[in-house]
């Protein structure tokens, strides 16, 4: 920081570059100072968003170690596929989380994938294809890795969900069920895209604030100070230095 004419301080970033003469001695010293107050601020404000960030992230943690056989209907909703007869059910928290009121006859329900986004889709039916095939020992219960991906809601828009299922094996050695959990996750995607805005808006600050230069010559000993820098100094551009 730069103490002000006013006495206030000033942020800015500095970098400075020493031109050597014949001897190795420093015949002149150059230095450009960039005023990121405005800057400053808005990390100021982006390092509250990265604590909410971490809040949640810590919040998403505990319904991931929560996440079981049985799933929780207070916050999670789940689907569940039946592979003798190839149908698919749903809670009355999943029907909530894409806008449909608890009891909606599904039966008539296209697959749980044709509610995905089309950049969604295809890589969740290939992971329920490989669930589908899991083998193991009569009453195993095979996880899969977790996935984020985006379900339509009634009304055509998208919710951000984070999905997780379990594959249960039959007395045949064969996958007889798949449960899926689903937690609404859209809060969290946007305080990550409001983050990375105020990210990108930092540096357009920096990179738009206009430049301050000092030029200190080595064999005089004199220094430059440019317009800019006595402004950002909080003197006038042509104050006698």
């Amino acid at each position: 920081r730069m103490r002000r004419a006013n006495g206030d301080h000033v942020w800015v970033h500095a970098e400075g570059i020493a031109l050597l003469g014949a001897e190795g001695r420093t015949l002149r010293f150059i230095c450009s100072f960039i005023d990121i107050s405005d800057a400053k601020l808005l990390e100021s404000q982006m390092t509250d968003q990265v604590n909410q960030k971490r809040l949640a992230e810590q919040v998403l943690s505990i319904e991931r170690d929560r996440l079981q056989l049985l799933i929780r209907t207070t916050k999670a909703g789940f689907s569940d596929w039946d592979a003798t007869t190839e149908t698919m059910t749903y809670s009355d928290r999943y029907l909530e989380m894409i806008g449909y009121p608890p009891g909606t006859d599904t039966s008539g329900w296209p697959t749980v994938f044709m509610f995905m986004h089309d950049d969604d889709r295809e890589r969740a039916r290939a992971q329920f294809r490989e669930m589908a095939a899991f083998t193991g020992k009569p009453g195993d219960t095979i996880p899969a890795p977790p996935m984020v991906g985006r379900l339509r809601r009634a009304d055509g828009s998208y919710l951000w969900v984070h999905a997780e299922g379990v594959s249960q094996i039959g007395d045949d050695g064969c996958t007889r069920r798949i449960i899926t959990s689903y937690l609404d996750i859209t809060v969290f995607r946007e305080q990550q895209e409001l983050l990375a805005t105020e990210r990108r808006r930092l540096d357009l600050v920096v990179r738009g604030s206009r430049v301050g230069i000092v030029d200190w010559e080595g064999a005089t000993h004199e220094t430059y100070y440019s317009p800019r820098f006595r402004e950002i100094r909080g003197y006038a551009p042509d104050t006698d230095t």
